[in-house]
């Protein structure tokens, strides 16, 4: 579910896209850019939303998908592999998610995300999903992770729900957790 994304805009117009979807202010943190990306895999980097410091306002950051939770072990690369989307029905369950809730919300902004499909000859086909009317936000959890040295990394995975009923039912059991840009208020 959910294994590659994709951003067709980079730093200036997400921005734009962003703030046009939400009608209020969002901003770059400081020294934060993102190349658009056709193909974003776990480990590259996603464009994120979060709340800003004064409440009226959005900032957004470049953060690795794929979480690597604080207590991942410190003496050892990461794996972005293993985390980069999270069953939003287990999370207040499960040791790595758990501690993020409430305080480590976020959303992921992506023009649209691929799924996969067997064909008739076993063969898997791609399938291309997106918003005719904008940019999709994805709810995400988000943690910081301090290796021995280094610099702290911050990641991110995104939610996932059960696509039962849904337009995507078809293509996978599993499909984002999409956010109305109310919800990101």
């Amino acid at each position: 579910m959910c294994g590659r994304s994709r951003m067709a805009e980079s730093t200036e117009g997400i921005g734009k896209m962003c703030g046009l979807a939400l009608g209020k202010t969002v901003t770059w943190e400081a020294g934060e850019t993102f190349d658009s990306s056709e193909s974003i895999f776990p480990g590259e980097y996603v464009p994120v939303i979060a709340q800003a410091a004064l409440p009226d306002q959005l900032s957004l950051r470049s953060l690795r998908w794929g979480l690597v939770p604080a207590s991942a072990p410190k003496n050892q690369p990461p794996s972005f592999f293993t985390m980069f989307n999270a069953r939003s029905e287990s999370v207040q369950a499960k040791h790595s998610f758990k501690g993020l809730l409430p305080h480590n919300r976020v959303a992921v902004m992506l023009t649209g995300f691929y799924e996969w499909k067997l064909d008739w000859l076993g063969m898997k086909q791609p399938y291309y999903v997106e918003y005719d009317s904008g940019p999709m936000f994805i709810a995400a959890l988000t943690d910081k992770w301090a290796p021995e040295e280094g610099p702290e990394l911050q990641t991110v995975t995104m939610l996932t729900i059960s696509s039962t009923g849904s337009e995507l039912e078809s293509l996978h059991d599993r499909r984002p957790l999409f956010l109305s840009g109310e919800a990101l208020m």
